[in-house]
């Protein structure tokens, strides 16, 4: 990770929410990785409001210190979205946050991640998982092991479907709204 003081007009901070917490990478142009984690905030018992309430705090940290010049979030209402209640709170609440920080906010869809991982025939979200690995060295090291039917999706994964959202941003720029 580098010290964010250095980054510039095209950083772009995605954030994939998921039943844990969220996984999140700051990109400084494309395949350009500067920071990423995971925040199991949402792990800790609690209301689905104090979830979100320590989720929020922490995008709000992330913001504050990468200043990105958008923020990208997958599309977490209507449509084939198969997203919580909960869940769906915290995009709009992270949504509004870039409003009130006047940063762009970009939404993309599972259709427009698939057609851009088209070449790689990607049938699940592990398969662009390891796709994206296979493009990020700085994060390949992280990608959890594929889930057996029976089993959660690991936490980790939010991490892989964030870079994933932005390696689409990026490959789209002219469909920020």
């Amino acid at each position: 990770m580098t010290n964010s003081n250095r980054l510039g007009f095209n950083t772009a901070l995605a954030i994939f929410p998921s039943k844990d917490g969220f996984g999140w990478i700051v990109f400084d142009g494309p395949l350009s990785p500067v920071a990423w984690d995971i925040c199991a905030a949402a792990k800790m018992p609690g209301t689905p409001q104090e979830k979100n309430a320590r989720c929020m705090k922490r995008v709000e940290s992330i913001v504050a210190e990468y200043h990105p010049a958008s923020i990208v979030l997958e599309a977490f209402e209507g449509g084939a979205t198969r997203r919580s209640k909960r869940i769906q709170q915290l995009c709009r609440s992270i949504a509004s946050l870039s409003v009130m920080n006047k940063t762009p906010l970009r939404i993309i869809s599972r259709e427009q991640i698939k057609f851009c991982f088209e070449s790689t025939k990607p049938k699940t979200r592990y398969a662009i998982a390891s796709t994206v690995a296979s493009y990020l060295k700085e994060i390949r090291h992280r990608l959890p092991n594929k889930r057996r039917p029976w089993e959660t999706e690991d936490i980790k994964m939010a991490l892989f479907n964030a870079a994933a959202l932005l390696i689409v941003h990026y490959a789209n720029r002219n469909e920020l709204i």
